[in-house]
Formats: structure tokens, sequence, C-alpha cells
């Protein structure tokens, strides 16, 4: 069966990882600290956790790449149902032009396309208004209002659309011309609420991009079509993702508190018990950030938002069936997982320092390494991505990582401490043009 190797792989690395963790705790630890025994039991704990999730990770993504929701080749649509594209923009000048066009080539012969400008103060919507009007493929509408931000304006753009279907996205993303062919046969099953499509890292010309889109293979995409296999997808990007209108109504849009409006939309469309799926094959690309700040800062955002989103709906974490899985993995990665990762570091210097014990280190970071790389060889080869990335996950693993976790620990803090913050919008530079195949 195709790619199958890679679970197999994956398991037996898995195996030796916990049976090799047992070895050192017995062998290095037997008489050392009550300290040092305890921490490294809920680390040991902490590991095989995380190995049981890469391990269903490996799994059901390849499941779902061996028995797709909708048949491979995708079925040619019959019928063409009207569908809504809203793009809301506040001040995305440097990417609007090429984003529209994208929008525009568009192989799908019945859009509505709502350009919903957020009070932008750099000329967007004038550099939009030349592709406003009537299209081969659809209409543009350009809507001005002040700014009122992200989920008003989205919310808008529903009030004001007519199609059965409705696509959100980024104002500097691109789409792939076939993305509403792929994303809409999904819809056949009438208990899908909402597909998420496949976001792709545009511009790949430093260390820290190519990092970030191996992190969107593995850590999103990947993720997705293993939640997807259950049809529990726990956030629908806010790049490009389709809803069925009355999926959306149902839930009421979007929210405004949160700062992760697509994850809190997703999580309610679980809630009221519509299927959740991905299209692994309908591409987005977007313009990551290239400097570790504007990271940070991005990642800061997210991780507050998903917090929020898991408090707002914390009591969903009790239902008894596979919806509350979902927010219980959303819960994990934002709250548990990222304070463990810095414990780790910080219990290993100081075992290295005081117990001058490097085994469990060497170990450590080993086996991590290790999996890391072959859990990026499989997620890249079911992406057709660049096998180049794969290398790059031993990097991930020793630098962008311990990035990421620093900012996700500061921003878990402070929202537990209820310290205020506000939208911050990343810099563009225009590079959403720079798409990959």
């Amino acid at each position: 069966m195709k790619k199958l190797w890679m679970p197999i792989a994956a398991f037996f690395l898995l195996s030796w990882s916990v049976l090799a963790y047992l070895d050192v705790y017995y062998r290095e630890f037997s008489f050392q600290s009550t300290f040092v025994r305890s921490s490294f039991v809920i680390l040991l704990s902490f590991m095989i956790v995380i190995i049981i999730r890469y391990f269903g990770l490996l799994l059901f993504s390849y499941l779902n790449y061996v028995f797709p929701h909708v048949p491979d080749p995708t079925p040619e649509l019959t019928s063409f149902p009207l569908v809504t594209v809203i793009v809301p923009a506040f001040n995305e000048s440097k990417n609007i032009e090429v984003s529209l066009k994208s929008v525009l080539a568009i192989d799908y012969p019945n859009m509505e396309i709502l350009l919903m400008d957020d009070g932008s103060t750099d000329g967007t919507a004038a550099l939009a208004a030349p592709y406003a009007g009537v299209h081969p493929n659809g209409t543009v509408t350009i809507v001005s209002d002040r700014n009122k931000g992200k989920p008003a304006v989205l919310n808008r753009g529903v009030a004001l659309s007519t199609g059965e279907f409705i696509l959100c996205m980024d104002a500097d993303a691109v789409l792939a011309p076939n993305v509403i062919r792929l994303m809409l046969p999904h819809f056949m099953d009438p208990k899908v609420g909402a597909v998420a499509g496949n976001i792709k890292v545009s511009n790949r010309d430093n260390m820290l991009c190519r990092l970030q889109a191996l992190e969107y293979v593995v850590g999103q995409n990947t993720v997705r079509r293993a939640q997807s296999f259950f049809n529990i997808v726990n956030v629908i990007p806010g790049t490009l993702g389709v809803f069925r209108r009355t999926a959306m109504r149902e839930a009421g849009g979007y929210d405004h508190d949160t700062f992760a409006e697509d994850t809190d939309l997703t999580i309610k469309l679980l809630d009221l018990g519509w299927k959740v799926q991905c299209a692994p094959d309908a591409f987005a690309w977007t313009e990551s950030p290239e400097d570790v700040t504007g990271i940070m800062r991005q990642r800061y955002r997210w991780t507050r938002g998903i917090l929020q989103t898991v408090l707002k709906h914390q009591n969903m974490l009790w239902r008894p069936d596979i919806r509350g899985a979902a927010l219980w993995l959303l819960a994990f990665e934002s709250v548990v997982w990222p304070p463990m990762n810095m414990f780790a570091y910080f219990f290993f210097v100081f075992v290295a320092s005081t117990q001058h014990v490097m085994h469990p280190i060497i170990l450590w970071w080993i086996q991590l390494s290790l999996l890391d790389m072959v859990t990026s060889l499989h997620c890249v080869a079911m992406d057709n991505e660049w096998l180049v990335l794969v290398p790059y996950s031993v990097i991930f693993r020793f630098y962008f990582v311990i990035i990421i976790d620093v900012g996700k620990v500061f921003s878990i803090m402070e929202e537990f401490m209820g310290i205020q913050m506000r939208w911050d919008q990343i810099a563009r530079k225009g590079k959403a043009a720079v798409t990959r195949s």
C-alpha cells in the first residue's frame, strides 16, 4: 500500500523511545534526589503522550490519505451552486491585487466576490477598484466601511452574501485555480458544515521561512488530515476555508470575544454536530513572517486566541464523544505542551550542571530529532512538498521550537493574568505571489 513503510518505521522508533527512557530511568536515576526522579517520571509520562500523539498523527493522516472522503481523482461537478468569496482586507495594498487575480483565475463559473475593505488607510480599496464589476466567472463588489475588526467585517460579508457556500480567505492569500472544484465535493455529505484548505508558505528564501514551510506541512496540514479522518478538524484557517451557508448561520457567524475567530467558529460547528473536513489538495499560499520578531508576534496572538477559545468552550471538554477530543487536542497543544517543553529544557540543563548526567539529554534530543525527521519525511511525501525541507527538521527542534515555545508560554501567562492585548497585524512585503507547486 502507498507509503506504508513510514507509519511502520515511526512505530518502531516510538517503541524504542519508550524502552530507552525506561532504561535511562533505572540506570541513571536509581539513587538521585526525589526532585530529579519525580521530574524524570513526569517528563517520561509527557513523552509517552507525545509519542502516542505522533503515532496517531502518522497513522490517521495515512488512513485519510489512503481512504479520502472524496474519491481520487476528484469527481467532476455536475452542478455549479453559487459560491460567495469573502476577502476581508485591512491595509493589504502589498498583496491585494495578486490575491484578487488569483480569485478571478479560479476555474469555477458561478462566483460572487466580496472585497470587504475594513477601513484601510493605505489605498487598498483604490488598488482593488479596477477589478470591480462583472467577470467571466463572477462579479466583484467592493464594500468599504470604517475599521471594525476582522470578525465584524466577515460577518457583514456573510450577511451580504447570497451563495449556498461561502469561501473565506485572507487578503494576502493566493489561491490555486482548482480550490473550489476540489472542496465542493466534500459537501455531497449533507452533514459536512465546513472544509479546510491546505495552506502553504509562499516565501521560502531564508531559513526561518523554510522552517515555517515545514511547520505548516507537519504541524498544521498533516494534523488536519488526521483529524479529517474522524470529521473533527478543529481549525478552519482564515487563509482558506469553505462553509455551508446554513451551518455558518446556525453557528452565528464569527464572534468578537477571541483572537482566533476562525478556531472559535470551527469549534462552534463541531459542537453543533456538523462534520468538519479538510481538502488536502486545495492549496492556498500565504506570506510568512521573515524575522523572529514577526514570528513571535504572530504566534503570541494565535496562542492567546486558541486558549481563549478553549476557555470559552470548556464545557465541550466533557462531551463523551469524538467531538470533545477535538477541543482536548487544542487544550493540550496550547496549554500543556509549551510549558512542558520549556520545563524539559530547564530540567536537562539542571541535570547536566548539577548531577553530571548527560545520557538523558543526549537521548532526548536524538530521539526527538529522529522522530521529527521520520514524521517530516512522511508528511512531505504525502503533501508532495520539497524534500529539501526534511533536513530542516533537525534545526526545527534545536532552534525554531524553542522560539515558538517561549512566545507561547508568555502568551499563556498573560492570558491567565488578564493582561490586555490588541490585534497586531504582521507587516507584509508582497510576497504572497511567490507560489510553489
